[in-house]
């Protein structure tokens, strides 16, 4: 179905004659994919609601054409063949036929658009001159031709229709109006006299008669084929090849595998050439029975001459090209040797240039070399949907498709399955082509999962196709018989890889030198990207089969898993050191090699490589979030170990570790029964890692006792050996089972100095991290957190790269800069981990643990700067955060809801990981009761807050008491100011203002523990009435600011005393 728009407005073929829809359909198909809001206020300007209008629109058109127009909920598009599209690219390809047959008449001709349309008028007229403009340069084109040849009569009538399109075309470009105008004078015109006028005031003389001018050169002479199918896409390359022979190369080879269209893209080229009258001759001279190299030039004048004569061919075809412009199209040519007579050629005819394709360069210092490749495709089908026009992939499969069904259309019900299809031929028209002719009889679903093993499903459905594009086998078989045997075996030894390859591995594994490698290229078998090298995908399949007929095939098999293996161990020295996101992303690059070489080994029995490779595979695997794979590698490491105890147990060892955040139960058994042969077969170091994985299962279980003394039990060996990859780690997590301050931060610091010891970046950026967040709870020490994040985080991003752990340092560097009161920097940092983010999300990269993928700081940048809606929303999306629901309580409770406060409240305690610190966990419970004391307080009201002798509400002093008693006895700084807040909007007169003041000017208070103490102190925030006159709001004296951590706990612990003094004996005690 054709949507026509020259001389008229209509779908072929349908009764369908509504304006607005059509209008819609039609813009739609100019200017490609386009905004529904936009589209809604273009073509509905004055209607009330402009987005029913346009789906009232979209209703009646797909009633009429199905599918059409496609969208999503933002974009509306279509596929529809339309002819003004169609004339606009023949004028870009010049086929100047093709552009006067399309032109019948102005552009939407008759159609009448409303009021207030006028951003749409625009765009209507100024299309319909550009159309005829086209349209008009077309004719002349034409018109001059035809003088030319001599065709008096049909130049006349071209001018003729020429001058008829000069009002709608409104051409006032010089030289186009000169050739007309001569064309006009010179076919006895009676319009020349008001074009020369018009000219006249563009500054034109009027041109000597075409009579008096030279003869006009004779017609091109070619023999190009009429061929059944139009060509589709390509005009970039088109345009490349127009380019190189404009600039003068006069030997041009377009280079790719069989099936890559390089036939229709020389005859495409040729007919470009042909209708710009380029060249006097232009010929297509088909290769593909040449055997003999000797044979090119006879079998040239052959083809170009119905009775060749007695004399040489080489003179020949001097004689008949001469000094004359000629474009020589040689296609198929497959014999290296015809080289010399080509040379020949183009030394005798200085005007001839030639056009080769052929799987091979020829090798020839005058050769310029075209690579072609499949037709582009997007990487997703996302991209499709959203840009559906730009990729000549899709478009030629529908293209196509729609031969054998015309309504055949891409949804995104079926894109995903079409792509795979284009991915697999690596858009090859030929193999498009063929998957699109088995559509009709295969859902394309089904064929794209047989496609993946079975390439041979593609068969041409022709009754008598050539020969060469019968099937993709036959292409493959004609480039595998063009090879010789030590070519054969390396394009077959090639499949052993998967992923690609590197020129050194293809060295190792094959002994292919950089000769061989460049024969291949050559021959378009495989194909090079930056370093690294790819069988084309069409030859990989087909090439595993000759490499399991091969007599080394094992050994093949055996040298690639050792050259793997030893790739992998290499990266050893890197894990968790400088180097180690460099060194990572190497095997990222090689991992479904070293998938394979691992499932190899372990079916050969070859312990001897994966005993001393399962460590450096868990963790590579770790770090990139692949936990199911590690289990399933190393069962497989497990079950062929055979006699090799220590491989199962280390084997085993790796699963459990691989488990412990999904199955810590799981995990304990796995490395208790790891344990076990470690102890019979390995090392002391081997039993300390699996007493440290022990430890790591028992505090994922909480019970912080055994995990501590696991990890006593594994610090000695570890100790001993100065162990890199756990010494630290184990000192570290030694320290987050701590209760006291001061414990723990020795235990840190030790683990800080075993990791710059041995240089154990992983974990030293870790350490410093928990450090850093260690000073912010215990002392609200945001500087010295700082400048400790300020070292972990460009330590993780130059040499480890971890992307969720650099936002997260990001965030916690953002929290920071909003407590000191810094805001630009504390936007630097959140932008920074939003960018992180987004980032990890476009790699689809691993996450460095179970932490939220989410930028949690930005909710308390937008509450510092009093947007508390912003601040909401943000603390919502990062709601697996624990600070993000404390947030969220806060603002609840400052809107007076106190339900949602404590469903915030259970959310902020149940969020807390079991794996974190012990002060962490005890840091949050007394959060719990802060805000828990908060709520009971709102619940009960001012009116209902007190007894008959004025004491506080029993439900609220008693969570506040516990929250002042935690804080006192575990020394947290900054919860002892949030506590000052709790007790005067509890107990004013207790409490009194000089503590109010001290936690809305402490530094080492949170930005909203501030806020909150200045709402009070101004009195914007109800408080339970005072029994009798409240002491005096007054802020703290200066030196109150400076009050060192030690004072504040103990101000912390006198408020205890005098709160319970105010209160009930009999209920607090």
């Amino acid at each position: 179905m054709e949507l026509r728009t020259l001389g008229g407005l209509g779908l072929a073929g349908a009764g369908f004659a509504r304006v607005k829809p059509l209008l819609l359909l039609a813009y739609l198909a100019l200017e490609g994919p386009k905004e529904r809001r936009f589209l809604a206020d273009l073509l509905w300007p004055r209607a009330a609601n402009p987005r029913h209008s346009l789906s009232v629109a979209l209703s009646q058109l797909r009633t009429a054409l199905d599918a059409e127009p496609g969208g999503n909920d933002t974009r509306l598009w279509t596929q529809v063949e339309c002819d003004a599209v169609k004339l606009r690219e023949a004028a870009a390809n010049e086929e100047w036929e093709r552009v006067a047959e399309l032109y019948q008449g102005p552009f939407l001709a008759g159609v009448e658009l409303g009021p207030g349309m006028v951003e749409l008028e625009e765009w209507l007229y100024q299309t319909r001159e550009l159309l005829a403009q086209q349209a008009q340069a077309a004719l002349i084109e034409l018109a001059e031709r035809g003088l030319r040849h001599g065709d008096r009569r049909a130049a006349a009538r071209l001018a003729e229709r020429a001058a008829a399109l000069q009002a709608d075309a409104a051409v006032n470009d010089g030289a186009l109006l000169a050739r007309l105008l001569e064309l006009l004078t010179v076919t006895g015109n009676p319009r020349a006299k008001a074009l020369q006028d018009e000219a006249a005031t563009l500054g034109l003389a009027p041109p000597a008669e075409l009579a008096n001018a030279p003869p006009a050169r004779r017609a091109t002479t070619h023999n190009l084929p009429n061929l059944p199918w139009a060509f589709y896409g390509r005009a970039d390359e088109l345009d490349d090849l127009t380019r190189l022979l404009d600039e003068g190369a006069r030997l041009v080879t377009i280079v790719g595998f069989g099936g890559n269209g390089k036939t229709r893209l020389s005859l495409a080229l040729a007919r470009r050439l042909l209708n710009r009258s380029t060249y006097d001759q232009v010929y297509f001279v088909p290769l593909e029975d040449l055997s003999d190299p000797r044979r090119l030039l006879p079998l040239v004048v052959s083809t170009l001459s119905s009775a060749p004569g007695e004399r040489d061919a080489l003179s020949a075809l001097r004689d008949r090209f001469g000094h004359e412009r000629v474009l020589l199209v040689l296609d198929d040519l497959e014999q290296s040797g015809a080289s010399p007579e080509l040379l020949e050629l183009l030394e005798v005819c200085p005007g001839t240039s030639v056009v080769v394709t052929a799987r091979e360069p020829l090798g020839l210092q005058q050769e310029t070399l075209y690579p072609l490749a499949g037709m582009p495709l997007p990487g997703t089908a996302a991209e499709a949907l959203d840009e559906p026009g730009r990729y000549d992939g899709l478009g030629f499969y529908l293209h196509s498709a729609r031969r054998f069904d015309p309504r055949f259309e891409l949804t995104p019900d079926n894109l995903g399955a079409v792509l795979r299809v284009c991915r697999l031929v690596d858009g090859a028209p030929l193999g498009i082509e063929l998957a699109a002719a088995l559509a009709r009889v295969i859902p394309v679903e089904e064929m794209a999962r047989e496609l993946e093993s079975n390439l041979d499903l593609l068969v041409s459905t022709e009754p008598e196709p050539p020969a060469r594009h019968a099937s993709l086998r036959a292409i493959f078989e004609r480039s595998w018989s063009m090879l010789d045997a030590a070519e054969q075996a390396a394009l077959a030894g090639s499949a052993v890889f998967h992923g690609g390859f590197t020129r050194a591995a293809a060295q190792a594994v094959l002994g292919m030198d950089l000769l061989m490698l460049t024969a291949l290229l050559d021959r378009s078998l495989i194909r090079r990207h930056r370093e690294r090298y790819y069988l084309h995908p069409v030859v990989r399949q087909y090439a595993r089969e000759k490499l399991a007929e091969l007599p080394g095939a094992d050994a093949v098999r055996a040298r690639h898993a050792e050259h793997y293996f030893a790739l992998l161990l290499s990266k050893r020295p890197f894990d968790r050191s400088a180097g180690q996101r460099v060194a990572f992303e190497e095997l990222d690059r090689d991992y479904a090699n070293l998938r394979v070489a691992w499932e190899w080994a372990c079916t050969a029995g070859r312990g001897d490589l994966l005993e001393p490779a399962v460590r450096i595979m868990q963790r590579y695997l770790l770090t990139r979030g692949r936990v199911d794979e590690i289990y399933l590698l190393m069962e497989l490491a497990r079950a062929s170990a055979g006699d090799a105890p220590l491989l199962a147990a280390k084997a085993r060892l790796a699963q459990g570790r691989a488990q412990l955040r999904q199955d810590p139960l799981r995990a304990r058994a796995l490395i208790e029964e790891s344990l076990q042969g470690l102890k019979r077969h390995g090392t002391d170091l081997d039993v300390a890692s699996a007493f440290h994985a022990l430890a790591m299962a028992y505090l994922t279980l909480d019970d912080d006792e055994l995990a501590r003394q696991y990890l006593l039990k594994a610090l000695p060996a570890l100790e001993r050996h100065e162990d890199k990859e756990l010494l630290g780690i184990c000192l570290g997590n030694l320290g987050l089972l701590s209760d006291d301050r001061e414990e723990q931060a020795r235990w840190l610091r030790r683990a800080t100095a075993a990791n710059r010891r041995s240089g154990n970046t992983s974990d030293l950026v870790k350490v410093l991290e928990v450090t850093a967040m260690s000073l912010v709870a215990d002392l609200g020490d945001y500087p010295g957190a700082i400048r400790l994040l300020d070292e972990a985080i460009t330590k993780e991003r130059d040499e480890i790269g971890r992307l969720d752990l650099l936002a997260y340092l990001h965030c916690e560097a953002a929290y920071c800069y909003v407590n000191l009161g810094d805001l630009t920097l504390a936007e630097e940092h959140s932008d920074a981990a939003s960018r992180l983010l987004a980032e990890r999300e476009r790699r689809g990269d691993h996450r460095w643990d179970d932490r939220p993928l989410a930028n949690w700081a930005v909710s308390h940048l937008h509450y510092a700067r009093g947007d508390v809606e912003r601040a909401r929303a943000a603390a919502q999306a990062a709601a697996m955060e624990t600070t993000s629901q404390k947030l969220l309580a806060r603002i609840a409770l400052e809107a007076g809801d106190a339900l949602a406060a404590e469903s915030h409240r259970q959310l902020h305690l149940d969020s807390v990981s079991p794996v974190t610190s012990r002060r962490v966990r005890l840091y949050a419970e007394i959060v719990s009761y802060l805000l828990r004391s908060d709520v009971v307080r709102l619940l009960l009201g001012p009116a209902r807050g007190r007894d008959r002798r004025g004491a506080p509400p029993d439900g609220a002093l008693m969570e506040l008491l516990t929250a002042l008693d935690r804080i006192v006895e575990f020394g947290f700084v900054p919860l002892a100011l949030e506590a000052f807040n709790a007790a005067f909007a509890l107990a004013p007169e207790v409490t009194g203002s000089r503590l109010l003041a001290l936690a809305a000017t402490h530094p080492a208070g949170r930005c909203y523990t501030r806020l909150r103490a200045q709402r009070l102190l101004d009195g914007l925030e109800v408080v339970q009435p005072p029994e009798g006159e409240p002491e005096p709001s007054q802020h703290a004296p200066e030196d109150g600011a400076e009050a060192s951590p030690a004072e504040l706990i103990a101000l912390a612990a006198d408020l205890g005393r005098r709160l319970r003094g105010a209160a009930r004996p009999a209920r607090v005690r």
